[in-house]
């Protein structure tokens, strides 16, 4: 599932203040996704952007890890103009997708 079984990527944590820093150069509307994951509260999400990048969202309390592996930027106006209709639209669509479809929902459920 693209660079996210790449053992040899470097994961960057990201937080508010690194936020920009960490996305700078990709799309708008991807950026403005990725600001809401520095909202988690408890767990961490990985996040793989096409260009290669990994990205560790991480709350201050324990709980759940996922990964999402973005295929097409087109997810994020997607969130943007649907929210969590447009996410699950997304991933029907194959611009992102999970190497465990259950352990994100569980995180998903947990940051909600």
């Amino acid at each position: 599932m693209g660079n996210s079984s790449d053992s040899t990527s470097s994961v960057v944590p990201v937080t508010p203040e690194t936020v920009a820093t960490a996305t700078h150069g990709l799309p708008t509307a991807t950026r403005q996704a990725l600001r809401l994951a520095t909202r988690i509260q408890c767990g961490e999400l990985v996040i793989g952007p096409p260009d290669g990048r990994r990205l560790r969202f991480k709350g201050s309390e324990s709980g759940p890890q996922a990964e999402l592996v973005v295929h097409d930027f087109s997810f994020a106006a997607r969130l943007a103009r649907s929210g969590d209709l447009g996410f699950a639209e997304a991933y029907l669509r194959r611009e992102w997708d999970t190497p465990d479809l259950a352990g994100f929902l569980e995180l998903f459920a947990a940051i909600r």
